[in-house]
């Protein structure tokens, strides 16, 4: 009886070790993953970019710093990224992702705000 009881703990014990080595190894393999994804935006993009990319939006949106990723990955290997990515180009793919549409807005006398498009609809 003893025995088995020692037998049963053995084997419960083998198995929690081998849940937490792989617990370990997928910890290391994602950490891994986001290292050389860091290496790849630094080489890919220029530091202001980087740095927007970092503060801006992955505590922000992480959803859609994932996606940016993706589209820049795609960019790269199909051979459209020619030069660095600039802040500017991450903003424009950032606000096409999360479905931004352009934000000016206009007030002239005597009357209220309204989007650009808006005032120039009612120019025609």
């Amino acid at each position: 009886m003893e025995d088995e009881l020692e037998r049963i703990r053995h084997k419960k014990m083998a198995e929690i070790m081998k849940r937490i080595e792989m617990q370990k190894k997928q910890e290391e393999l994602k950490k891994t993953k986001e290292e050389n994804t860091d290496q790849f935006l630094k080489i890919i993009m220029v530091p202001e970019a980087y740095k927007y990319y970092k503060e801006q939006i992955v505590p922000q949106r992480p959803h859609i710093a994932n996606q940016i990723i993706e589209v820049i990955q795609y960019l790269f290997q199909a051979g459209i990224l020619r030069s660095k990515l600039t802040r500017e180009q991450l903003i424009l793919i950032d606000r096409k992702l999360s479905g931004v549409g352009p934000s000016i807005r206009i007030k002239r006398p005597g009357k209220e705000y309204m989007d650009i498009a808006t005032a120039l609809k009612k120019e025609d």
